[in-house]
């Protein structure tokens, strides 16, 4: 692991060496949590959470090409929300990521900085993504807000 540290203030930003993170995952889970706080643990929050699995061999190939900005997301880029991931790794440990809604960065939870995959972004990450979330998410929301209408309507 790479340490970064900022001239003024001392704060220290790292990075973690992604290709040997997608060479240990093991599973990467999406959760229909929308990520505004960045600092909150949602672990113990995913009981009924809509949930999905990120396709490994996608996962894997399109982690490396992410680069590390050494910046807060408060004065790098509006950050309007995304879903948690939750990764595995081969030896039991978990990491979460929050990957902004627009796919095109992501940031490791409890770490400084955020990975961008740049402004064309990697097409691949961002079609499994999506399709997570308009597949998948979006009308799993739908069935439920119904349902929850249906119960409340006499």
């Amino acid at each position: 692991m790479a340490i970064f540290l900022t001239v003024c203030g001392c704060q220290r930003y790292s990075s973690v060496n992604l290709k040997t993170w997608a060479e240990q995952v093991k599973e990467s889970t999406v959760y229909d949590v929308n990520m505004i706080d960045l600092k909150h643990n949602y672990t113990n929050d995913l009981t009924g959470v809509f949930a999905a699995p990120f396709k490994l061999s996608t996962f894997k190939e399109c982690l490396p090409s992410a680069k590390f900005i050494k910046k807060d997301m408060n004065g790098a880029l509006k950050w309007k929300g995304g879903s948690l991931v939750v990764v595995t790794f081969h030896d039991g440990t978990t990491k979460q990521l929050a990957i902004s809604y627009y796919g095109n960065f992501f940031v490791v939870i409890g770490q400084k900085g955020y990975y961008s995959f740049g402004e064309k972004g990697n097409l691949e990450w961002a079609k499994e993504y999506n399709g997570i979330l308009f597949d998948d998410f979006i009308p799993k929301r739908r069935k439920r807000n119904a349902e929850q209408e249906n119960q409340r309507t006499p």
